[in-house]
């Protein structure tokens, strides 16, 4: 799947407006069935980063923003490398998080709250 070039907005005002109207006002459809919802509070972890490298999410990353179309792209692309998430303080996989990997290093990551319905999809546990 192509995915679209970087979307070059003005400022971070531009760029929220984008995500709550693309992602939060409509669900989107993964490829395989699973229905996504975007919370509005969410765009702060998606694109902000960490200024002091202290896992503290205080500056605005326009770097990450400019791919905010690729996350659609990413839920829809049957051939992203899908897998289960990993829970770092745990060690272990997590199947309630998929992670979907595309475009070399560019990765989407998502809760799945509905387990009944993951258990109609398969996904790789690597």
């Amino acid at each position: 799947m192509d995915y679209p070039d970087l979307l070059v907005m003005k400022d971070e005002l531009e760029y929220r407006s984008h995500f709550i109207n693309t992602y939060c006002n409509h669900p989107i459809t993964s490829f395989d069935g699973f229905r996504v919802f975007f919370q509005k509070e969410r765009f702060e972890h998606a694109f902000y980063k960490s200024a002091n490298r202290n896992n503290i999410k205080d500056t605005f990353s326009f770097e990450r923003a400019e791919r905010i179309d690729w996350i659609g792209c990413a839920l829809i692309d049957p051939s992203s490398d899908i897998r289960v998430g990993w829970d770092s303080c745990k060690k272990r996989y997590d199947k309630s998080f998929r992670v979907a990997i595309v475009v070399i290093n560019y990765i989407v990551i998502v809760r799945i709250t509905n387990l009944a319905k993951k258990r109609q999809t398969s996904l790789p546990l690597t």
